[in-house]
């Protein structure tokens, strides 16, 4: 019988933050997890009017954040706005934290529609616990306890009047130097230096329908690409003075890439009475992982390979007098396959012999993840407050078949 891990977290009990480029309520873009890592919101990017709320998103509009998740509902934005949205965050016992500021601008006439977001982030890696922290002293350099990202978004789209149809197009870039979280995932290192980028691009419809129905189409491409040089501890097998360990850093070198294909498709109406709204998702994600890090804290031989992922979601909302409600239920069901291959002439436990650019090593994960968001609002003429739970579920299964020992694991 397969080994089943379960793991919940509720990452938001919430009232101020936005979220991010993985945008916390953006389920056009999916993302794989297998380690109960805890990490925090670093592409806290984009205002939101639902934030304070769950980021409830499938029957229910945001007007600040919409556009820079599908650029066709640009058209839906009155005007001139600028906003700043700054934001910090900390992670309990010294797990990190990030500083980020972002400005931008949201445009819209009577049929062209555009808007644009830079950011700066300062992010401070996680401190050693003196239970994980080695034998000897290394004090480290300012820079290798804190880095820092730069990001820009910006779309550009037309509306069709006569026919209730936006299109539009969008870009993100990020200048990435250090990912929250990694650092815990090569525990026995000295230090660990990131670089790498992230590219993402889309192109959104959107169209009104008589009754307040409407719809929404979205194809996205997302390029993900980063380096980790990482300096283990290395001890010379000769010491003078064996009570002090001075070891010498050695280098290995991580490749982290991603390449994402994906559609989302997207529906709301009127549900009986004109309060209540309902709306649902569809959403497609198509993974190739040319390059995966052997990660210390989970070491499982793989290199390259490919995930086909979904979203499935109904939402509910109702709107009485000044008081909002929002509920969203998603299901993912995620397949996941990497693999290993021989460099060189391997023979195997059972006398076979694995030849170079055969498998060595298959690995099939199958998820099974769920994520609920509910949230309340409430304005008065000066006033409001917003409250909102997320409870995220991962659940996954694995089975690996190693051709070298001729066994499976499950």
């Amino acid at each position: 019988m397969n080994k089943e891990r379960n793991k919940t977290w509720f990452p938001c009990l919430a009232v101020f933050f936005l979220f991010t480029f993985a945008l916390t309520g953006n389920a056009q873009l999916i993302h794989l997890k297998s380690i109960p890592l805890a990490t925090g919101d670093q592409f806290l990017l984009f205002p939101s009017e639902r934030l304070g709320m769950g980021q409830v998103s499938i029957a229910l509009k945001d007007r600040q954040l919409d556009p820079f998740v599908n650029p066709a509902k640009g058209s839906r934005v009155q005007g001139i706005q600028l906003f700043g949205a700054p934001n910090y965050y900390s992670i309990t016992n010294q797990g990190g934290s990030a500083r980020t500021l972002s400005v931008g601008a949201l445009y819209q006439n009577s049929r062209w529609f555009g808007g644009f977001l830079t950011s700066v982030q300062e992010l401070r890696r996680a401190e050693e616990s003196d239970f994980v922290r080695p034998l000897y002293y290394y004090p480290g350099l300012l820079s290798d306890k804190s880095s820092n990202n730069t990001y820009f978004s910006g779309y550009l789209g037309k509306q069709l009047i006569p026919k209730n149809i936006s299109f539009g197009a969008s870009l993100f870039y990020a200048d990435l130097a250090a990912l929250d979280g990694v650092d815990w995932l090569y525990a026995n290192s000295q230090r660990v230096e990131q670089s790498g980028k992230l590219l993402d691009v889309r192109f959104g419809v959107l169209g009104e329908l008589p009754g307040q129905k409407t719809y929404e189409a979205l194809l996205l491409h997302t390029k993900f690409d980063m380096t980790h040089e990482v300096y283990n501890p290395v001890y010379p097998v000769f010491m003078r003075t064996p009570s002090i360990m001075t070891p010498v850093p050695e280098k290995e070198i991580n490749r982290d890439k991603t390449n994402t294909w994906g559609i989302h498709l997207g529906y709301r109406q009127p549900l009986g009475n004109r309060d209540w709204k309902i709306g649902t998702i569809f959403t497609a994600n198509y993974k190739t992982h040319p390059k995966i890090p052997n990660y210390q804290i989970m070491n499982i031989p793989r290199d390259p390979g490919n995930s086909r992922a979904f979203n499935f979601g109904v939402g509910f909302s109702r709107r009485h007098q000044k008081a909002t409600f929002g509920l969203d239920l998603i299901y993912q069901p995620i397949w996941s396959t990497t693999w290993a291959t021989a460099q060189e002439k391997i023979e195997t436990a059972g006398g076979w012999i694995i030849y170079p650019g055969e498998r060595t090593v298959d690995n099939n994960f199958k998820f099974s993840n769920s994520i609920l968001r509910i949230g309340i609002q409430r304005e008065n003429q000066r006033t409001g407050f917003q409250l909102g739970l997320q409870v995220h579920t991962y659940r996954y299964r694995l089975k690996q078949r190693d051709y070298i020992q001729r066994t499976l694991r499950k």
